[in-house]
């Protein structure tokens, strides 16, 4: 990864939204990304240690520029969980 990445933004609360652009080199060249992130809500994850609370995220990722072939889509979603501080 590139500079400029802020996958997550403390401290997180239910409903705080941000933003960040950021560059990767990627497959031989350098890509740019647009990221919009959300925190949903927190939610309970269930894991062989046991279950823990953890903030679930919503976060959108557009690819910057066009596409060419083998390219990857230009949008994504991805939702991930984070863990509270203690």
């Amino acid at each position: 990864m590139g500079t400029g990445w802020r996958l997550y933004d403390f401290p997180l609360e239910p409903k705080k939204h941000w933003n960040f652009s950021a560059s990767a080199f990627l497959r031989g060249k350098y890509e740019n990304y647009e990221f919009s992130n959300r925190v949903d809500k927190i939610e309970e994850v269930k894991t062989a240690a046991g279950t823990f609370k953890a903030y679930r995220i919503v976060r959108s990722i557009t690819l910057k520029g066009g596409p060419g072939p083998g390219a990857y889509p230009r949008h994504h979603l991805q939702t991930t969980s984070c863990s509270p501080p203690t």
